[in-house]
């Protein structure tokens, strides 16, 4: 076989299935979990910067290569979209017209949402999960709007279309749960234990 770097790359191995948006201060851990969960599974995930230009340094001063901008993202028929944690990100996201006009338009064609930690919020302030249940980071809940039911105890929360988590260590039971919406449990399962991980 040869060596990774001689291979097209592997996003273009599979059909988008979901896009993750990330921006500067987006929390990298709960970005790049689920994007490997993903690609493990064979779903193909998409990463896609609010920014002009496709690198975005995250929460912890990692720099991040995405694939596209969100400038340049054209939307198909991706199943979800995804937001990230990361304060100083999602208060980036809230500002992003293009963002909300995005993710808009995706409900309105019946497409799923999911997002951790602070996440919800930028849904939230979108007014895109009113009168949904949403996990959040414990603090942010106020962020999520009024109509919405804050699951205190729960790690990670599925409510229909919309799929949200607690913070960075409910990450791998987060994207375990979006690749069981995509495929099923029994894949799930299997994923998480080739990864030695135990779900709550």
């Amino acid at each position: 076989r040869p060596p990774r770097s001689t291979l097209f790359p592997y996003t273009t191995l599979f059909r988008s299935e979901a896009i993750i948006f990330l921006t500067d201060g987006s929390e990298e851990a709960e970005a790049l979990i689920v994007v490997d969960v993903f690609r493990r599974a064979g779903i193909g995930i998409k990463t896609v910067s609010l920014k002009d230009e496709k690198t975005i340094i995250s929460a912890h001063d990692i720099p991040i290569g995405c694939d596209l901008t969100l400038k340049d993202f054209k939307a198909g028929d991706e199943t979800f979209m995804i937001i990230p944690g990361g304060l100083g990100g999602t208060d980036k996201m809230k500002e992003n017209e293009l963002l909300k006009e995005t993710l808009t338009k995706h409900r309105e064609k019946g497409g799923k949402l999911a997002a951790i930690c602070a996440g919800p919020t930028v849904l939230g302030h979108f007014g895109l999960i009113d009168g949904k249940h949403a996990a959040c980071f414990p603090g942010c809940e106020d962020g999520l709007g009024d109509t919405v039911q804050y699951e205190k105890d729960a790690y990670v929360y599925k409510d229909d279309w919309l799929i949200t988590g607690r913070g960075v260590g409910a990450t791998f039971d987060f994207a375990l749960a979006l690749v069981a919406e995509l495929r099923d449990q029994k894949t799930a399962d299997e994923l998480a234990g080739k990864l030695q991980y135990k779900t709550r």
